[in-house]
């Protein structure tokens, strides 16, 4: 279907959501007793053909299936088996009475079925392209303000800090400036992380070993889990095939894993890091025995600006998500038995 077309229809149903309920369902209820009504010829002068009476009992499955997918579609189809048990249970009669075939009722129950997905189908696609331009529009506008806050931000910093150079470090002045130094930098880091959210994301990939990344990301992090006095382990499959990706995108996402686990391990703590392949896929395992993520939080840590820590901004996640998928990948995150969590990341192995 036309996107236009497919907007419009959408833009429909939006409307006749807020339609109270009685008001939707009695045209189909309408529909199905003129046809119960014809089929019993309880109208007079009007005594269609039964070929034409099989054909017309579709129409209200069709309704329901457009007006309330497949749920509907599935609905209609058992009232209408209902209405046309007559046929089954009896042969046909000179009367005027037509017989039924049973195959009939998988004939209802399937049309129902079919029209009713590809309504929901098409209803989801249609919400999802707009829900993609509202985000679009919302991260174009984020990124403005956030790069005209940003100029004034760095000013303040950069004169708090000239008076801070004034003063000595035991003058209660200096301590009360350093408050305010520091909420600049955090200011500014976020309003750094909202462009880079908002900013459209290109990808340059190429065929890469996945463990020599990890390798590199081991080395530069290395140093932080040692001063943490965290130790950094890996199990990394030997037998990975390339996968093409933007080394410096993944990289990005991988050093973000690995750093958000050391912090999240108290002292003599473990981070382990894993590879494995599985089927057509390339998985990337990052588990700590830290404080964990609660259940509830689960899904809302990939949310922009959502942190579970005093001093993140929160968007550090929903910015390697974002990657990730543009990878056409996932990233999860589950609890670590008995404590800590596990961030898993997975990467389709694409064929030439």
């Amino acid at each position: 279907m036309h996107p236009d077309n497919a907007n419009r229809l959408y833009a429909l149903w939006t409307r006749y959501k807020f339609v109270p309920l009685p008001w939707k369902v009695l045209p189909i209820v309408l529909m199905l007793a003129a046809i119960f009504s014809l089929d019993n010829r309880w109208l007079p002068g009007l005594h269609p053909q039964p070929e034409i009476l099989h054909r017309l009992y579709y129409l209200p499955i069709v309704l329901s299936g457009l007006l309330f997918g497949y749920r509907g579609g599935v609905l209609a189809a058992a009232v209408v088996t209902l209405l046309f048990t007559p046929h089954w249970l009896e042969a046909p009669s000179a009367a005027g009475r037509h017989g039924g075939s049973w195959e009939e009722i998988v004939l209802f129950f399937a049309f129902g079925l079919l029209i009713g997905l590809l309504v929901d189908r098409e209803r989801l696609e249609t919400q999802r392209r707009q829900d993609q331009e509202h985000l679009a529009l919302l991260g174009e506008a984020a990124a403005t303000v956030a790069h005209e806050l940003k100029n004034p931000i760095v000013t303040i910093g950069a004169h708090i800090l000239k008076m801070q150079r004034k003063l000595l470090p035991d003058d209660p002045q200096w301590e009360r400036l350093n408050i305010i130094f520091r909420e600049c930098q955090r200011v500014e880091l976020l309003l750094k992380d909202m462009v880079h959210f908002a900013r459209p994301i290109g990808l340059d990939l190429e065929a890469t070993d996945i463990n020599k990344l990890l390798k590199r990301v081991l080395e530069v992090i290395g140093p932080q889990a040692e001063k943490n006095g965290i130790q950094l382990s890996s199990n990394l499959d030997g037998d990975l095939p390339p996968v093409q990706v933007d080394q410096t995108r993944l990289t990005q996402v991988f050093y973000n894993l690995a750093l958000n686990a050391i912090q999240a391990c108290p002292p003599a703590g473990l981070v382990l890091i894993k590879t494995v392949r599985k089927r057509n896929q390339v998985l990337v395992e990052v588990s700590d025995n830290g404080c964990g993520v609660p259940a509830e939080f689960q899904q809302q840590i990939f949310r922009p600006f959502f942190s579970t820590k005093k001093e993140g901004s929160g968007m550090g996640l929903a910015i390697s998500r974002r990657i990730v998928e543009l990878h056409q990948g996932k990233l999860q995150c589950r609890s670590n038995e008995p404590r800590g969590a596990v961030f898993t990341l997975v990467l389709p192995i694409k064929k030439n």
